[in-house]
């Protein structure tokens, strides 16, 4: 019998914290993307089961401002990078964690390198998937597809045409999808949040120097969608030239949403990376 998924909440720093977990065993942290009405349970839901299966505890939070975590006000939060990696880091110490592996999509993949980056003792591996860390705002060079995602308005339309940039032309898009991200967007404070956090990316990107990222060791596997309209591959093949122990792994026909597009494909691979030696 499938062991159930559970719903949880933990104090982080003051911010009560949404996840759900399932399994036991070496704790695997699944972050999810910074698209609109993203969250831990639409990114990672399907694939949970799985890795517990493989013997992992998992667990897949709602970062700052997403999903059912708390969405502090703007006037007194920052929605920074380095925040969304603070409470990352916060939250592996609220459940005594002692290490994690870390797999992150997007602005989660952003977030990942951040902690491997400034609290090394605390990661074993991490899977990056579509990951940002290397792009720096610069006026006219925005793609369409970034651009969708950065200017979103609440709407039914709007959030389908969001949902059509993430992934690969031929991804059948479900209403269920649709509506289960429009609802996030729905709630006033999470909208706020939304906006606030892609100001921040706007005015200062998502960056990593050359010798931050030289100076991770961990074991990293990058996972692209050759298609990526928002991010490029060719942002995790400058990921692959600095950090000495990664490696990169590209999907033809894929978009950003390698885990949802692909996930036997994923799974495979990921479960494959973390048992090696």
């Amino acid at each position: 019998m499938q062991e159930a998924i559970q719903e949880k909440y933990v104090h982080v720093h003051g911010l009560n914290t949404h996840y759900w977990e399932v399994g036991e065993g070496e704790p695997i942290i699944f972050i999810h993307g910074g698209g609109a009405g993203a969250d831990g349970w639409g990114n990672w839901n399907h694939l949970m089961p799985q890795f517990a299966k493989e013997g992992y505890r998992v667990l897949a939070l709602d970062m700052v401002g997403f999903g059912s975590t708390e969405s502090p006000d703007p006037q007194n939060y920052e929605y920074s990078n380095d925040n969304r990696v603070k409470h990352v880091i916060a939250f592996i110490g609220a459940l005594d964690l002692q290490q994690v592996h870390l797999v992150g999509n997007s602005m989660g993949g952003a977030a990942s390198l951040g902690v491997a980056i400034q609290r090394p003792e605390l990661v074993q591996k991490i899977v990056l998937l579509g990951s940002a860390g290397r792009h720096r705002p610069k006026e006219g060079e925005q793609s369409k597809a970034l651009l969708t995602l950065q200017d979103y308005e609440y709407g039914w339309d709007q959030m389908h045409q969001i949902v059509r940039s993430l992934t690969n032309d031929r991804f059948e898009i479900s209403d269920d999808l649709v509506n289960y991200r429009l609802k996030f967007t729905a709630k006033p404070e999470v909208m706020r949040a939304y906006q606030a956090t892609m100001k921040w990316v706007k005015e200062n990107g998502m960056y990593y120097e050359d010798e931050e990222l030289r100076s991770i060791r961990h074991h990293i596997m990058l996972i692209h969608g050759k298609n990526d309209k928002v991010v490029p591959a060719a942002d995790s093949w400058e990921i692959l030239n600095l950090v000495d122990n990664a490696s990169l792994y590209v999907l033809p026909n894929c978009g950003h949403w390698v885990m949802l597009e692909y996930p036997e494909q994923f799974t495979e691979a990921t479960v494959r990376f973390l048992k090696t030696p």
